[in-house]
């Protein structure tokens, strides 16, 4: 623990500071634990770029409480009346879903009590037939379109009113939303600009990306326009974006769809790379090759109905039993009827293996739940709105001056416009 001795205790990326944070989502000097003449402390925010966090509620400055959490970038902090001491679980956080359920504004059921824990350092597959809700499930657990009933937890805390767990999540949508008209290079560095502190060197900049690069085995086509790129690059490409601020925990909604049996090959081992390096790494997927590398799978069948959770060494002989198929083309075809969806859930629910992957973890995980008054904070403006629309700008002129033909029409329907409507 780092006492409170003096009247403050400075917190950020600079080795100045009291509490030198060596993340590049922090801003050199990011905050300040202050002690009141009433012996009482406060925490603010000195003006940082990806904010401060009390109990998951972005602040500029707020009271403190005994126990109370301070966020700043991906480090949490525990405040005692004394000083702070960084918040480290030794085992890793585990991500839990509890009774997860989502419906349409029509009243269509998507999700229906999802519930599993998922242990740390993991690669856990979601699978199940086209509307069984895989994508559906993932939104839900990034908190992009909050499940209606249920509650997410990443290491004992409630993603949903915990907003900075939101910056120690990496999510690769099935589409590549990366401009194919700049290099894996620029893309990459338009990315990082837009996500770490404004006062970020771009020496450190750089840095970063090169060991993103290497890591993803990038650096050999890191000039190329992402246009030029195999299916396989550039989904790396995606995932190197979302890899630049060490998230721990990455979601991925079907990485594999539309790869060759090869690509596909070297991007599951990727992702199981990712996950022995120390990530928990959650794909939703259709294909049986990152199915076969995975810790855990969770199977879903048409209309949301959790049907399994476990080792995908348990699931072949679980669904055997069942009387689903002899393989996994098989128990996807018997999952492909809503009508049986029900039948498959209760009888998983009722299962030892239930017992044994689900309720045990999940009792083991939620005892460690933690739970915070709600923090009532002042207000804080997001001062970095301009920095990041000259960003985007330079970005878009870039693409511009990338794509050379697109933009000579652009030039050329200037004039003819302009004659049109005079």
């Amino acid at each position: 623990m780092l006492i409170l001795t003096g009247r403050s205790l400075s917190i950020g990326r600079a080795p100045t500071n009291d509490v030198v944070v060596n993340d590049l989502l922090a801003s050199r000097n990011h905050a300040e634990i202050r002690r009141l003449s009433d012996g009482k402390c406060e925490v603010a925010d000195l003006g940082s770029t990806n904010g401060t966090f009390v109990n998951g509620r972005r602040v500029a400055t707020a009271s403190l409480r005994e126990g109370d959490l301070i966020s700043v970038a991906g480090h949490v902090f525990r405040f005692a009346a004394q000083g702070i001491s960084e918040r480290l679980d030794p085992s890793g956080p585990w991500l839990c879903a509890i009774d997860i359920g989502v419906t349409t504004v029509g009243g269509k059921r998507l999700l229906q009590h999802v519930r599993f824990g998922l242990e740390p350092r993991r690669l856990m597959s979601i699978v199940g037939p086209s509307g069984a809700g895989k994508s559906t499930l993932l939104r839900a657990m990034t908190g992009q379109n909050p499940a209606d009933t249920g509650s997410v937890l990443y290491g004992g805390r409630d993603l949903y009113a915990s907003l900075d767990l939101r910056q120690r999540m990496g999510y690769v949508p099935q589409q590549d939303l990366l401009h194919t008209q700049l290099s894996v290079r620029e893309a990459l560095d338009y990315a990082a600009e837009l996500r770490f502190a404004r006062d970020v060197e771009a020496s450190a900049r750089s840095a970063r990306i090169d060991e993103v690069l290497e890591e993803l085995g990038l650096r050999e086509c890191q000039d190329r326009q992402i246009a030029e790129l195999s299916g396989g690059e550039r989904k790396r490409t995606s995932v190197a974006a979302e890899l630049l601020t060490k998230p721990p925990l990455l979601f991925l909604d079907e990485p594999t769809s539309g790869l060759d049996p090869g690509n596909e090959d070297q991007l599951t081992q990727l992702l199981r790379q990712l996950a022995d390096g120390g990530r928990t790494v959650v794909v939703a997927t259709h294909s049986l090759v990152t199915l076969a590398q995975s810790d855990k799978v969770l199977f879903l069948s048409r209309g949301g109905h959790q049907a399994f959770y476990g080792p995908p060494t348990q699931a072949s002989s679980y669904f055997k039993e069942q009387g689903a198929g002899e393989t996994y083309p098989h128990v996807f075809t018997a999952l492909d009827d809503e009508r049986v969806g029900p039948g498959f859930a209760s009888r998983f629910a009722a299962s030892p293996i239930s017992k044994a992957n689900v309720e045990i973890p999940l009792a083991a995980a939620r005892s460690a739940q933690e739970t915070h008054p709600s923090v009532v904070p002042q207000a804080q403006p997001n001062t970095d709105r301009v920095r990041q629309w000259w960003v985007l700008v330079r970005r878009y002129l870039a693409v511009l001056r990338s794509d050379r033909v697109a933009t000579a029409i652009l030039i050329a329907q200037a004039p003819f416009f302009a004659l049109l409507f005079n």
